[in-house]
């Protein structure tokens, strides 16, 4: 596996995951619904943000070939980018739901 100049900390594992739904609040390509009801039966804002669309979801496919520490290290990656995208959005309406 190729490891892509990123103009930062080296990441050996990029490539691990591949791209298949970028953020979005309602993901057509995997059914979430069951997850949904699972986790909101422990965490009281998870309903109130996804029935305000503040939830989003991201869809990743494991990379043919990838290793389970390459994958773990391009999740936590992804993990990162959501938490600082998210960040500035706390402020605003219904932040406490981002």
């Amino acid at each position: 596996m190729t490891t892509p100049d990123l103009g930062g900390a080296p990441r050996p594992g990029a490539g691990a995951l591949r791209l298949v739904e970028g953020r979005t609040s309602e993901p057509q390509t995997v059914d979430i619904s069951d997850y949904i009801r699972a986790v909101a039966f422990h965490c009281p804002f998870l309903m109130p943000s996804v029935t305000r669309r503040l939830t989003g979801w991201t869809v990743y496919e494991i990379a043919e070939g990838a290793q389970a520490t390459e994958v773990e290290a391009e999740v936590f990656h992804a993990g990162v980018q959501a938490a600082e995208w998210v960040r500035p959005l706390t402020t605003r309406r219904h932040g406490t739901l981002v």
